[in-house]
């Protein structure tokens, strides 16, 4: 799949300071396949963690609310169905008062084609409802710390149209 975990970056003094360390993109959640609520991101600490963790033989879920702002999201259940031909990503959630926005990101480092409800990245595409949603892409670099090569990454995230969503399902196939 043409998804990126971008791993470690270059390797700095400012790197290493934890004031510092999770304002780079591939340390931060900023730069990981994740929801973005009302515009803030996944916290950083072992605190902030998945639960529930369930894996059978064709699904794979989690409960993630933990991992952000206290009373930011009541639940977020996020699972993977794993199909012959890729996964389809489903994300529930329950706001306790006010719907929230909600962004779902997907972090590549393939340059993306968006086309009519379908976001190609090499022989992977991700499927969205393009009545749903409405997709923005933007690149950002950073350093690997193996060989200190700039990579440019994608970031494509994913918008709801409408206000008060609460389920978000996208198809992942790669052929």
């Amino acid at each position: 799949i043409s998804l990126s975990d971008l791993g470690s970056g270059e390797y700095t003094k400012e790197y290493f300071n934890p004031d510092v360390r999770y304002t780079y993109l591939n340390n931060s959640s900023r730069g990981h396949s994740l929801p973005i609520i009302d515009g803030k991101y996944q916290l950083f600490g072992s605190e902030y963690k998945a639960v529930n963790v369930l894996a059978k033989e064709a699904c794979f879920s989690m409960d993630i609310e933990g991992a952000y702002e206290k009373d930011l999201v009541q639940k977020l259940h996020r699972s993977f169905y794993i199909h012959e031909d890729g996964i389809t990503l489903e994300d529930l959630f329950e706001f306790s008062g006010q719907t929230k926005n909600v962004v779902e990101r997907f972090v590549s480092t393939i340059k993306p084609r968006v086309l009519d409800g379908v976001v190609c990245l090499g022989t992977t595409k991700i499927i969205y409802d393009k009545d749903r949603y409405r997709v923005s892409i933007s690149e950002e670099c950073y350093r690997t710390q193996e060989t200190l090569e700039v990579i440019k990454v994608y970031l494509i995230d994913m918008m709801s149209v409408q206000d008060g969503e609460t389920e978000f399902r996208f198809d992942i196939l790669v052929s």
